[in-house]
């Protein structure tokens, strides 16, 4: 086995990793990053199309904070908002210092401006390209990738670092004074979606194996516009949208004149993509929605996003095309405080891995906005927690891992019965914890996650690759599983969960966050309904 060790170890190197990377190495730590994937294209923020929803003024800052509670519907951590809103403004001058050009982009706040860039290069992949750059300049940053964490390791109560496989497939351990989980959400796990294919939920799942609680898990925020046109690829379709774009029903009607909804597409995207979602997903299971773009003007087609559009496979300008929503973004996820620390000492998170920022529903610009701040605020945090600490080696290594978990030769092959298994999940994911859900449906998605997760054990692995896919596989279908056991919980329809059996949003006394975490060795969840924390202004205390 190969033996590392650093100051702050950061698992996953998309805007919030690598931020948190950037302000670790400035604060005086030794920093190491690593992701499964190529440094930095791994992750959702690649794909972002580059809004920022930030306050661009102090005076700004409450109307910020009121409107991010009224789309998460009053369940957002408060503590939680204030940080994102009162950071903002600090990574925009970050942002500026490092060499992005932005743009002041209503009703998002701030744009990336892509005017110096090729068409196709999006604004996301512009914001990870210059913190890579950044961070290159610092020699006390290490990045390893290609890098599958297996564990994090623990001793006396504390993250002490990890256990995994390099690049190579060989066994490493890692020892840190801190660790960041910044791994992303898990919309990879369903069968729409638009998120990188390896964003399968591994923070949620390392995170609920070390002990701690997730929280908001049934707020699984669709993207209301995703093509669904036979021949044309699985992808969102980006605002700004021009003003003569129109979405229709299967008989040709308006559908946002349909269901009163008088607001501009791109004010829709921002504020209501819950809403959207359910609708266009509703009208979907009886016929046709589509989208038009035959009206724009030929001019507009050569500017971003349009420029995007797969022109070469559909004539956009001429036919209408079928929509269909996307799994987009986790709401929820592991529980932090407003410094990023989480329950374990030494662990912290950031970025989409954590829940409690977005409440029930995200509004738009918010994700990336959030890595950055919290990114920075854990990056900090990880790098001074480090200082007070002393290198700590976990004793609880198996002496033979990760040989006791292969076997030594075996002609049954497992590659293809796991690769079976997760396009199982993925359309148990769509079909169970959907856009639409109901309580009979989502205990049978359960029990169908129980038979997955009984193969399993029977699957005979004798080379490493086969054990990362096995402890893919078995993180993802602990992630559905925590999705359809918080909604379950949850007798109501609030943001992004939309149930059949229990269509309306409730009362006052539905104002708690469901938590769960797992109990036993069988990884059963134990389900907790908790308070909101109050939210401090001003001197004083508001719910």
């Amino acid at each position: 086995m190969q033996f590392l060790e650093t100051d702050v170890l950061i698992i996953g190197s998309g805007l919030a990793g690598l931020r948190a990377s950037i302000e670790s190495v400035r604060n005086g730590a030794r920093t190491t990053v690593i992701t499964k994937s190529p440094m930095g294209m791994g992750s959702n923020s690649v794909l972002a199309g580059g809004g920022l929803s930030i306050p661009e003024k102090e005076t700004d800052i409450e109307t910020y904070i009121k409107e991010t509670l009224s789309i998460g519907k009053a369940l957002n951590d408060r503590r939680l908002v204030t940080e994102l809103a009162r950071g903002g403004m600090k990574e925009i001058e970050f942002l500026k210092t490092i060499g992005v050009d932005l743009i002041i982009k209503p009703p998002l706040g701030y744009m990336v401006n892509k005017r110096n860039y090729p068409d196709k290069m999006l604004g996301g992949r512009i914001l990870i390209k210059k913190l890579i750059q950044e961070a290159l300049k610092y020699n006390q940053i290490q990045f390893l990738s290609n890098f599958f964490v297996y564990r994090i390791l623990s001793q006396d109560d504390q993250a002490v670092g990890v256990i995994g496989f390099n690049r190579d497939h060989r066994p490493c351990s890692i020892t840190s004074k801190a660790v960041i989980l910044a791994t992303g959400g898990g919309g990879g796990i369903y069968k729409r979606n638009d998120n990188h294919k390896k964003i399968l939920g591994d923070g949620y799942a390392l995170a609920l194996e070390m002990g701690l609680p997730l929280i908001d898990m049934e707020f699984v925020q669709f993207y209301p516009f995703g093509f669904a046109e036979q021949g044309l690829p699985q992808t969102m379709i980006y605002p700004p949208f021009p003003e003569e774009v129109m979405i229709l029903d299967s008989e040709g009607n308006d559908l946002l004149k349909k269901y009163g909804l008088e607001m501009s597409l791109d004010k829709l995207i921002v504020t209501l993509r819950d809403k959207i979602s359910y609708l266009i997903y509703k009208e979907s299971q009886v016929g046709k929605v589509l989208m038009d773009y035959t009206r724009v003007p030929e001019k507009k087609w050569d500017e971003y996003p349009l420029s995007l559009f797969p022109k070469q496979r559909f004539n956009f300008k001429e036919k209408l095309f079928r929509i269909s929503p996307m799994t987009h973004f986790f709401n929820g996820g592991v529980k932090i405080n407003p410094s990023c620390e989480t329950d374990i000492p030494g662990l912290f998170a950031a970025g989409e891995v954590t829940g409690g920022v977005h409440g029930a529903n995200r509004m738009g610009g918010n994700s990336l906005a959030e890595c950055l701040v919290f990114g920075a605020k854990a990056g900090y945090g990880a790098s001074e927690y480090a200082k007070r600490q002393t290198s700590k080696k976990a004793s609880i290594i198996p002496e033979r891992w990760p040989r006791s978990l292969l076997i030594e030769k075996t002609e049954q092959k497992s590659t293809n019965k796991i690769l079976t298994g997760l396009r199982a999940v993925r359309d148990l994911a769509w079909k169970y914890a959907g856009p639409i859900r109901n309580e009979k449906q989502m205990k049978e998605g359960l029990a169908s996650v129980d038979v997955w997760r009984e193969k399993l054990k029977d699957f005979r692995i004798s080379q490493v690759k086969d054990l990362i896919l096995k402890r893919e596989l078995e993180g993802s279908l602990l992630v559905l599983k925590a999705i359809l056991t918080s909604s379950i919980a949850r007798k109501e329809s609030r943001g992004a969960l939309q149930r059949e059996d229990y269509p309306q949003e409730g009362g006052p006394e539905f104002l708690k966050r469901v938590s769960i975490r797992i109990r036993g060795s069988e990884k059963e969840f134990e389900v907790n309904l908790e308070e909101i924390p109050l939210f401090v202004s001003a001197g004083r205390n508001e719910v």
